[in-house]
């Protein structure tokens, strides 16, 4: 072999033998024993400098009154770690690792609106007219991403200026020359997408304040559109590796009740099984799903029943199983009465898998002004609010993890929040008294603040 090679060959396995060795080598931190007198503290510190890679970088925390040092930092090898923690005169020895997490940072908008202030509120008796403001952690651990599946969004509105924004077309979007960064136009529901996004994670109607929100535009709500748009979602969540950093809100579903046990063919059952797979492919990425729960409790079914119940696509497809990663969100009002027209899952394996959060006379963004506010009720409201109060607890570490994904018990725990004076659970993002304390003036004019019990459905 050449003098050169020979020469780069040895170097290079010097090199990758000094690397392994610093890689072996972990400060470590050594308290003694309380009783140790002060000729065994001397001694001890003359074996540790000795054992430590560096003696001259051990470090020696010693009070000016004490004459045996309160404890050693020193760089060790693992046989002089293993010597000196088999040494009678150090009680514990283990590596100089942060153990100590750095509080939560929490900002405050002032006079928020009434269903942020209700998502904030902490537990307890004091009613929601003395908390004046929206109180959110800012002490963002990890990049979470909100995709919101509709028609786009008014991108020159002020709650989404500075707000981390990214497109993503479905190629029907993009067939239909509707790939642009607008809302699609809609002649039953103006406003609704742009609405929806807004609560979501609006920096100023939203609840996340964290989440980059992903804008996930159909030309519009027809099966030819909605047919595709969690494969897109699931495809993307793929290939930017945003597995288990994912929430997908969805504000939409059938006009008419859809089965699942026995389905009815005239229910265009072939396109609600296209959706059901796509949606369980999706739920596969560890990403979680929230969905509307539906407006229809104060219709009749064809039995004459009131339509309390869950029963439109997509999200009847929660009350499965196998769908375990799917949310159905309810709306109430701001002291927690389920609102008269919201459906929800009444009883059942699929109750566990119901979240209530504020969606009466909401504000959010409007879609035909850089700066005007729409006010809207719904369940569509409350799906995309509860989706920031998820996505910013992912954000922060405040929802345990199962090897690096979010499990879905802590979220339903997270998001079931407390009870609130109407009687349901309302979703909080875990703020306290200490952070959010209430204020002695009440704020007037406060939307459905205690509604008559007449008037909900308890």
């Amino acid at each position: 072999m050449h003098p050169t090679k020979v020469h780069h060959t040895v170097l290079a396995s010097l090199l990758l033998l000094i690397a392994a060795t610093a890689a072996a080598n972990v400060e470590y931190i050594i308290f003694p024993i309380d009783v140790l007198e002060d000729s065994q503290g001397s001694e001890l510190d003359v074996l540790i400098k000795s054992l430590a890679v560096k003696p001259e970088e051990v470090y020696v925390s010693q009070r000016p009154h004490l004459p045996v040092p309160t404890y050693w930092a020193a760089t060790l090898p693992e046989d002089e770690f293993k010597l000196l923690k088999e040494h009678p005169w150090i009680e514990d020895i283990f590596p100089n690792e942060p153990l100590v997490e750095q509080f939560a940072d929490y900002q405050v908008q002032h006079l928020a609106p009434e269903e942020l202030r209700v998502i904030s509120q902490p537990p307890g008796r004091v009613p929601i007219s003395r908390y004046h403001n929206y109180v959110y952690r800012t002490d963002s651990k990890k990049q979470i991403f909100i995709y919101h599946a509709e028609l786009g969004i008014n991108a020159d509105h002020r709650d989404f200026a500075d707000r981390p924004i990214e497109w993503l077309y479905t190629n029907r979007t993009k067939f239909t020359g509707n790939a642009l960064k607008t809302e699609s136009p809609s002649t039953e529901h103006p406003g609704h997408s742009t609405c929806t996004a807004s609560k979501a994670a609006g920096k100023m109607f939203g609840a996340s304040r964290l989440a980059t929100l992903v804008v996930v535009k159909m030309p519009d709500l027809t099966p030819a559109s909605t047919a595709e748009v969690f494969s897109t979602i699931t495809d993307h969540i793929l290939e930017k590796q945003r597995q288990g950093q994912s929430i997908v809100t969805a504000s939409w579903g059938s006009k008419v009740p859809v089965k699942i046990a026995d389905p009815d063919p005239s229910g265009h059952w072939s396109y609600w099984r296209s959706v059901r797979r796509d949606l369980q492919e999706l739920t596969h990425t560890e990403s979680v799903v929230l969905l509307a729960a539906g407006n229809a409790a104060q219709e009749m079914d064809r039995l004459g029943h009131p339509r309390l119940n869950v029963d439109t696509a997509p999200a009847i497809f929660a009350a499965e199983f196998d769908m375990l990663r799917l949310l159905v969100v309810s709306n109430v009002d701001n002291a927690g009465w389920l609102w008269r027209t919201s459906q929800t899952f009444t009883n059942g394996f699929s109750a566990r898998f119901s979240v209530f959060a504020p969606g009466v006379q909401v504000k959010c963004a409007a879609h035909n002004s850089n700066s005007d506010v729409g006010i809207k009720t719904g369940t569509s409201f409350s799906a995309p609010l509860a989706a920031g109060v998820i996505a910013d607890a992912m954000a922060t570490n405040q929802i345990k993890e199962t090897e690096g994904t979010p499990d879905i018990v802590e979220i339903l725990i997270y998001a079931q929040g407390w009870r609130r004076p109407g009687g349901k659970r309302v979703v909080w993002n875990w703020v306290d008294r200490e952070h959010n304390p209430p204020s002695d003036a009440l704020v007037q004019g406060l939307f459905n603040e205690t509604l008559d019990a007449a008037a909900a459905v308890a």
